[in-house]
């Protein structure tokens, strides 16, 4: 009969397991499974629990499994969905929870400084009108997206509330803010594509959003445009660039895993209907 992983309640965190820096709304879950341990940082809101972060002694398959089942079975419930990152360093937890329902993915590269820039290609700073313009819309847009994604016991406007606020918390000061820059991509003068990229971290490019208009899509000016980005980045001396993408986005995943990008950062969602 196979050893059943075992909550360790008053034990110490783990040889070799980082040191978490726990909110008020965070605790730290230690599990062991014979001679084998993990460390488990969950964060408990209104709505959901969500696993931060997840450190394993060793890429046990065995392990990752029951651990899985045992932080669904404790965290999940009718009124409160789960989260749960798993990061790439952590590749017998993804496989583990390979084929749950996505909900994003963190992605990177790195910024290759010699990047080739497009032929017929050129790309340009919105003016102050544009940006304005363009943020607005992209924050209605992103609220409504958070709005799809929201589980079964998240009220609309908490969504709405919390999707604004996560907006402005990467510019506070709107277009104004310090390290944004918002990009207009284009070929012969027509407009392709839209680009928002901003410092984030040291020395990464993150792109907040990149959006080739619909009548420009299925012709390659996807691949053109993060070509911009890396060429942009490169001039302002980031080493790797940086994006978040919905799960949902099957063609954003097809044009950033083309683009050589890889997940640093997945995260799962669970329902009680599942």
């Amino acid at each position: 009969m196979d050893e059943e992983l075992r909550l360790l309640p008053n034990a110490a965190l783990p040889d070799g397991a980082p040191t978490p820096e726990l909110t008020d709304t965070q605790h730290l879950d230690i599990y062991g499974l014979g001679a084998l341990r993990a460390a488990v940082v969950i964060e408990t809101k209104n709505d959901k629990h969500v696993v931060k972060s997840v450190w394993m002694s060793s890429q046990d398959p065995s392990l990752a499994r029951q651990l899985v089942s045992v932080i669904k079975d404790r965290y999940l419930s009718p009124d409160k969905g789960l989260l749960f990152h798993a990061s790439a360093s952590q590749p017998a937890l993804r496989e583990e929870l390979k084929g749950s329902t996505i909900r994003s993915q963190i992605m990177s590269k790195t910024v290759d400084a010699d990047v080739k820039f497009p032929d017929n290609i050129s790309y340009r700073d919105m003016t102050a009108d544009e940006a304005r313009d363009y943020f607005q819309d992209f924050e209605e847009m992103f609220v409504k997206l958070m709005l799809t994604y929201k589980t079964a016991v998240e009220n609309d406007e908490d969504v709405k509330q919390r999707g604004h606020a996560m907006v402005r918390s990467i510019a506070p000061n709107g277009v104004e803010t310090p390290g944004q820059r918002f990009i207009i991509v284009e070929e012969a003068g027509v407009t392709l594509a839209t680009l928002w990229i901003g410092e984030r971290g040291e020395k990464q490019s993150f792109c907040y959003n990149i959006e080739v208009l619909p009548e420009k899509r299925r012709q390659g000016y996807g691949r053109k445009t993060l070509l911009v980005w890396e060429h942009a980045a490169a001039s302002m001396r980031a080493s790797t660039l940086g994006l978040t993408v919905f799960g949902t986005n099957e063609a954003g995943l097809r044009l950033y895993n083309g683009g050589g990008f890889e997940a640093d950062d997945t995260t799962f969602t669970f329902s009680w209907a599942e």
